[in-house]
């Protein structure tokens, strides 16, 4: 299969991995959902592949092109404009809804946090990781994603943090495999699993009914920070 087949096929379960989640989530998650930006449109990912110096895996490509990220990458995304006060931390419930913890990164600033990663100050980490994710209402760790055609582990993500150095192996999940199990993972309710079918335990989804928040974590500790655990379909 050509690389422009294969392409196609990522992007192809990217969207259809995406609509089961939405759907899902628009019906027991409104607050989490109504984080997501409006989609990018191809002007703005030609200008990100300009400013990175190459194109962007056809998955996510596909992925920017349903929604540019979400709000609550950054402190000032709930900065009130009256005052310049943060609101409380009900809302960054709502923003740390992909697994275990993570807010998606707008194009922009995926494009400002891969400047500052790239460069000798910034750990020099490498180019062909674009960091995709962020800890929600933290910089210090988020979700990358190897941009390098040319390698085994193009298109497979990884964990960033600030002081670490990048590692991606063979084994992580492709973006397409990281949301065909989030689908799963919500429309049964059950843990996550990783790509070799074992349990995730400490990943279960657990939802705040009365924000319409979603997120992912162990039963145990959520349940004392009032997150209710998703147990079996629904």
């Amino acid at each position: 299969m050509n690389d422009h087949l294969v392409g196609d096929e990522a992007a192809a379960q990217v969207r259809a991995a995406w609509a089961r989640i939405e759907t899902w989530m628009a019906a027991h998650a409104p607050g989490s959902l109504a984080t997501l930006r409006p989609a990018a449109t191809e002007r703005q990912i030609t200008a990100a592949e300009t400013e990175l110096g190459l194109r962007l895996p056809p998955a996510l490509r596909a992925w920017y092109l349903l929604h540019d990220g979400s709000v609550g990458t950054r402190t000032d995304d709930f900065q009130d404009a009256t005052d310049g006060s943060l609101v409380t931390a009900l809302e960054w419930r709502k923003t740390a809804w992909l697994p275990p913890g993570y807010a998606w990164y707008q194009l922009d600033r995926m494009v400002t946090k891969w400047q500052v990663r790239t460069t000798r100050e910034g750990g020099g980490h490498d180019r062909a990781h674009l960091p995709l994710a962020v800890t929600a209402g933290d910089t210090w760790s988020g979700l990358f994603m190897d941009a390098d055609p040319e390698r085994a582990t193009f298109g497979r993500m990884a964990t960033w943090s600030i002081g670490a150095l990048d590692h991606v192996g063979t084994s992580a999940f492709t973006l397409p495999q990281w949301l065909e199990e989030i689908a799963s993972a919500l429309e049964a309710g059950r843990c996550l699993r990783d790509t070799n079918g074992e349990e995730m335990s400490d990943l279960w989804p657990h939802l705040d009914e009365e924000d319409g928040a979603l997120a992912w974590g162990d039963p145990e500790v959520m349940e004392e920070e009032d997150w209710t655990v998703h147990r079996g379909p629904r």
